[in-house]
């Protein structure tokens, strides 16, 4: 069984140093000597996120907001916004040319530039870099896990708001479909590049009806979201042969003291999730199954506390309560079993699934 952890929202991410031969278990192989060096460097690094050097560097000129007078125009090609260094530009299919106008285009695009979907690249490269995907660039996210890491809150009923899920959504399919072209000249020499930021989008839900790709993030209806982050701007932190990569910067994480205000979360501050604690709970550990292949997770008691929404600064008492709820868990079939562990001076909870 495997102790590899995703994330959960504002916490660091806690895995047991691997060993060679240790199954992958999203590969199923045995880890080699080289992964397994790799994955000891990304905990010794596990305070940053590695991020391509040439997605750094141009990361500003990529998402820069649109301007008053900027629009892109309709060429032989599709839609093309042209910069001084870079290009974003929209490919149509033949039946979208006719269905299509400069006004959808250029909402299109306000879901690529500025500082949210920078933000969502941000976190997409921060799961990228954790367990179980170890600076892999094909990864499974959960959208509520993600609104959850930027600071939206849900409402009552345990639920984000669809306003935030569709903004979310539409960003992701942006991502996908924008295609973003770099021009460096180099002395006589002038390189240019063309690749979208996510080469690959999928979905899954519990909706039994077919709905087309395109739509379905459209109106925010995605739970469960596979995708790819284009290798073109992976290879600096693993090639396209598996292979760890030495180009690539060390970020902070992401936290949601960097966000802007939204509904429902104060500024600067953690929220407290409302509802009884083991309906919080039941909200995270399902989360994490469905953002992580593992059968079995840890999270450091204060932050499991913080997702229970247990706020009793008696920490015997709280930790009363957080036992309750998670038995109840066990009776209900979401969870196996739990146990508290020390490891080093932090108290951690173990739960299994």
């Amino acid at each position: 069984m495997s102790n590899e952890l995703p994330r959960s929202a504002g916490t660091t991410a806690l895995a047991p140093l691997p060993a060679i031969g240790d199954i992958d278990t999203l590969t199923g192989q045995p880890l080699s000597e080289l992964e397994v060096e790799f994955r000891i460097k990304i905990q010794k690094e596990i305070e940053f996120i590695a991020i391509d050097a040439e997605y750094a560097a141009f990361r500003a000129a990529i998402h820069q907001p649109l301007s008053d007078d900027e629009a892109p125009h309709l060429n032989q090609d599709g839609w093309t916004l042209e910069r001084p260094t870079t290009a974003l530009q929209l490919p149509l299919l033949p039946v979208d040319r006719d269905q299509s106008s400069q006004e959808s285009v250029v909402e299109l695009l306000r879901h690529f530039v500025g500082e949210f979907p920078a933000r969502v690249m941000h976190l997409l490269f921060e799961i990228a870099n954790d367990p179980p995907f170890y600076r892999r660039p094909d990864i499974t996210v959960s959208i509520n896990d993600l609104l959850d890491r930027m600071g939206y809150t849900r409402d009552t009923r345990g639920i984000h708001y669809s306003i935030n899920r569709k903004r979310l959504t539409r960003t992701m399919l942006a991502l996908h479909l924008t295609d973003v072209e770099l021009y460096q000249r180099r002395g006589r020499t002038t390189r240019a590049v063309s690749a979208s930021l996510l080469s690959a989008l999928g979905y899954t839900n519990e909706d039994v009806r077919k709905i087309p790709l395109r739509e379905a993030f459209a109106r925010g209806t995605p739970d469960v979201v596979q995708l790819t982050i284009n290798p073109f701007w992976y290879k600096g932190v693993r090639d396209g042969e598996n292979r760890p990569g030495a180009s690539y910067q060390l970020l902070p994480r992401a936290t949601v003291e960097h966000a802007g205000r939204r509904r429902g979360a104060p500024r600067g501050r953690t929220q407290i999730r409302p509802g009884r604690s083991v309906d919080n709970l039941r909200i995270y550990v399902q989360r994490c199954q469905t953002s992580t292949q593992a059968r079995q997770v840890a999270i450091a008691l204060s932050s499991l506390f913080a997702e229970a929404g247990i706020t009793n600064r008696n920490t015997s008492q709280a930790a009363i309560t957080l036992r309750r709820a998670l038995d109840k868990l066990i009776a209900e079939g979401v969870l196996l079993a739990h146990r508290t562990v020390q490891r080093g001076a932090t108290a951690v909870v173990e739960l299994r699934w």
